[in-house]
């Protein structure tokens, strides 16, 4: 599995080739789960590349949907959904105001 992780590393010219590979060792593996492993990535190869062609992660979105959680549980008790849009917009909008007695 730690070979695999390299895949997301190299320029993509060299990763399709190099996932080929990875395939073929971990379908022919007796460990059971990284042959289903092989199978699954199999499928999902074509997407593999194009997430490594195009530099492409769930990560940021995954980031911002665990923030969002939070202040959720923060706004718990407010009287309306407006606050809690309010204070998401306050902390992750690109807007960031000067507030009266706080260093900008």
């Amino acid at each position: 599995k730690e070979r695999l992780r390299l895949v997301f590393k190299m320029r993509p010219e060299d990763a399709a080739d190099y996932l080929d590979e990875w395939i073929d060792q971990a379908s022919h593996s007796d460990i059971a789960p990284m042959a289903e492993l092989a199978e699954r990535i199999t499928r999902h190869r074509t997407r593999i590349l194009a997430a490594i062609e195009h530099d492409m992660s769930n990560g940021p979105v995954e980031s911002v949907n665990t923030k969002i959680r939070l202040l959720t549980r923060i706004a718990f008790g407010y009287k309306n959904p407006e606050a809690l849009i309010a204070l998401a917009m306050l902390a992750l909008g690109p807007h960031r105001p000067a507030l009266p007695g706080r260093p900008s």
